[in-house]
């Protein structure tokens, strides 16, 4: 009752996977970062939107459960990689009609991030 219904929903999902397809999907996750950091150690940081979509109507939101999950889901997309990934994530506000320019880079590295955030941002004003 302390958290906002929907989302507690969410949460909740995870309740029923199996401990082994935990741990096997753990697993996938940090192959799967480990080679992305090693590409980022030769290329640098990632750039991409911090939310692949714009806000939606708040009004649709709340009044349809399914639109909700839908459109959060596909809001948190690709800050949730970068969380599942266990990397370094900074967004940077952008102009609108933007949706953020989010710096992703290895695993604590945020002073480096954010030394390049405060360059983009001034590229951006």
């Amino acid at each position: 009752g302390v958290m906002y219904a929907r989302i507690e929903e969410r949460f909740r999902t995870g309740i029923g996977v199996a401990e082994e397809a935990d741990h096997q999907a753990l697993a996938a996750f940090a192959r799967l970062s480990a080679a992305l950091v090693e590409r980022m150690e030769a290329a640098g940081p990632l750039l991409m939107p911090t939310s692949p979509i714009l806000p939606p109507p708040a009004e649709r939101l709340l009044a349809d459960a399914d639109h909700y999950v839908e459109r959060n889901l596909m809001a948190l997309r690709n800050t949730r990689l970068a969380n599942l990934l266990g990397l370094s994530a900074l967004s940077v506000p952008a102009p609108a009609p933007m949706v953020g320019l989010m710096i992703v880079g290895a695993p604590m590295a945020e002073v480096e991030l954010l030394a390049i955030g405060r360059g983009v941002e001034r590229i951006l004003g």
